[in-house]
Formats: C-alpha cells, sequence, structure tokens
C-alpha cells in the first residue's frame, strides 16, 4: 500500500471530521484545575457607607475568596495572586483590606549580648654585667586587663506574608498571599473593598481573577512546579434593592448555563486542501476559541455586535439571551426598593 496514500486518507478523514469546528457538548468551563477549585459568591451585596454633596457614595463590599486543595498530599504552595477589577465600566476604589503585612518565624526581638576582653602589658628586660661584679638581671612587667560588655535587641527577619495595592488605574486592587509555616492559603480569604460610586448606581459586575503557584512532589521523587488559576464575574447591587438582586440572579443563571458549553471556533477559517497543506508541512493548529468564555469574560456589548455573526445559530441564541440579561441588569435604573 502506497504509504503516501495512506497518509492523505487519513488526513481527509480528520479534515471532514473537522471542518466543522463548532461543538455543543455539556461540559463545565468555569475551570479545570488538577490541584485546586476556587470559588466566589456569584451575587455581592453592597451596604452605603456615606454619601456627599458631590453626587456621589461610598459602598463596601466584601468578597470571600474561597480555596480548596484536592489532594493536599505532596502539595507545596507558594503563593495565591487574586485581582479584583470592574468588568465595564470603572469606579475608583476608595480603600481595602487586608494591607500588606509582614511576619516572622521568631515571636518577639532577639537578644544580642557581646563581650570582650582587652589585655594591655608593658614587658622590660634587661642583662648587664661589670668586670668586678657578678652578672645582673631584671624583668619588669607592668600590666591590666578590661572586659567590656554590650547588650542590644534585634528584630527578626520578616517574610511577606499579604501584600496588596490598586490596579487599573486605581479602579481595581490585586492581593498577594504568600504560603509561611504559620498560615495556610486554603480556605476562605476575606477581601474587603470600599469603591466610589455615582448616587444613583445600583448594579455593576465586578471580574475577581485568581491564581495559584506552587510545587508538587511526583511518584518519581521529581519536584515539577504548577500554576493553576479560574475567573469569575460577579453581580453587585444595593444590600435593599430587591429588584436589581432579581436581575442579578437571572444573568447568574443564564451565565452558568452558557458556560456548560463549550462553543468553539478556529480562529481562521480554512479550506480543506488549505488543513492539507498546514498538515503536510508540520504547520501549528491554532488553539480554537470558546465563544462562551468570550462574550462572558472578554467582550463588550459593541465588540459582541460585530462578532457575534461568526458563532453557530444554536449558541448564538444562548449568547444573545446573555448579552441581554446584561444589559438588563447593569441598565437599571435609579434605585426603587420594594
Amino acid at each position: 500500500m502506497n504509504p503516501i496514500f495512506t497518509r492523505t486518507s487519513l488526513l481527509l478523514t480528520l479534515a471532514i471530521s473537522t471542518a466543522f469546528s463548532f461543538s455543543g457538548v455539556p461540559a463545565n468551563c468555569l475551570q479545570a484545575n488538577d490541584v485546586v477549585e476556587f470559588d466566589v459568591p456569584a451575587i455581592g451585596q453592597c451596604g452605603e457607607l456615606e454619601s456627599d454633596a458631590n453626587g456621589s457614595k461610598l459602598i463596601s463590599l466584601n468578597i470571600p475568596v474561597s480555596v480548596l486543595v484536592k489532594d493536599p498530599q505532596n502539595i507545596e504552595f507558594e503563593q495565591l495572586l487574586i485581582a479584583v477589577y470592574w468588568s465595564g465600566g470603572a469606579n475608583l476604589v476608595h480603600d481595602y483590606a487586608p494591607q500588606t503585612s509582614l511576619i516572622s518565624d521568631i515571636d518577639g526581638n532577639i537578644s544580642i549580648q557581646k563581650q570582650s576582653d582587652r589585655n594591655n602589658s608593658i614587658g622590660l628586660e634587661g642583662t648587664g654585667g661589670y668586670k668586678l661584679l657578678a652578672g645582673v638581671n631584671g624583668q619588669l612587667n607592668l600590666g591590666n586587663s578590661k572586659r567590656e560588655s554590650t547588650s542590644y535587641q534585634l528584630k527578626p527577619e520578616q517574610h511577606l506574608l499579604a501584600a496588596s495595592g490598586p490596579i487599573k488605574r486605581g479602579t481595581g486592587v490585586y492581593y498577594k498571599f504568600r504560603a509561611s509555616t504559620q498560615t495556610t492559603l486554603e480556605g476562605s480569604h476575606q477581601l474587603d473593598l470600599q469603591f466610589q460610586v455615582p448616587a444613583s448606581w445600583r448594579t455593576g459586575i465586578l471580574r475577581v481573577d485568581c491564581q495559584v503557584s506552587g510545587h508538587k512532589n511526583n511518584f518519581s521523587g521529581f519536584d515539577s512546579s504548577f500554576q493553576e488559576s479560574a475567573e469569575f464575574n460577579m453581580a453587585l447591587c444595593m444590600a435593599d434593592d430587591i429588584d436589581a438582586f432579581e436581575s442579578a440572579a437571572n444573568l447568574i443563571q443564564i451565565e452558568s448555563e452558557l458556560l456548560q458549553w463549550r462553543i468553539a471556533e478556529t480562529p481562521q477559517q480554512q479550506s480543506l486542501f488549505s488543513q492539507i497543506g498546514d498538515w503536510l508541512n508540520n504547520e501549528p493548529k491554532e488553539p480554537a476559541i470558546q465563544w462562551n468564555r468570550y462574550v462572558v469574560y472578554g467582550y463588550t456589548d459593541a465588540r459582541y455586535a460585530q462578532i457575534k455573526s461568526r458563532i453557530p445559530g444554536t449558541a448564538r441564541t444562548m449568547t444573545d439571551n446573555y448579552v441581554a440579561a446584561r444589559k438588563n441588569f447593569i441598565g437599571l435604573k435609579s434605585h426603587v426598593s420594594r
């Protein structure tokens, strides 16, 4: 059998099977991590701290970020990085916690005591003789000793435990947590934020990106590094705004259903013969685009209008529903509580 013909036939079969590059197989697209699972509340209810005469108010928000280690054996964490920022639109950060903090393995100060001995001596030795007398020998030693003692205290060496600071020109915050002998990266990390928003503000969407890195000891004894991440949208509303809360719940429901599907497209549609040529020339294949994740996390509504024609019909219905729900949520006007 001709090996070239066999190879080409196989390629034709593969190319035909992948000519339709969209798929609709249910899958959890939120995260696919092996070591950890992250979780962030889908809805955040904000409290109002104060308002001013300039048409703005301060709102407060607590975000618990959960880190679950699937198999803690042979895992050594280095750091957890969390970024919180607005998804579409932006409001200035007024304050945030926790702030940067340090830690030491030693409790208290280190006491240092130094002692030194100083010895001073003068020696004189002489030998003389005279013809008529016996020889004369002489030796003179003069000396003193002094002991000095110094004591003081030093602060022990400190290591970074947590760091935080503004990002996105002051409209977001990053948090970095380092592993130590006294703390763990697993569990819930409480993030407190305050934003300055317009007095008429009712709703908004925050992005919360999480990333953890560390080392994993394999059975073979080799140490391998790992890095896993996840991204979340968090719908925000005022704590007493029932209409906004219901709109947020509807948005999160549609988003969850959309993220359960893989909707992928090859970045550039190629003809069958172009795909054959790329394969014969060992050209690398570009990764597929997951439209559901792009619509949820990457694109604004204006950008979505430009790319929606590239999304297949079945999936486009789902993405249209999500964009409409997001528009309805963000577009809620002046606050009316029930």
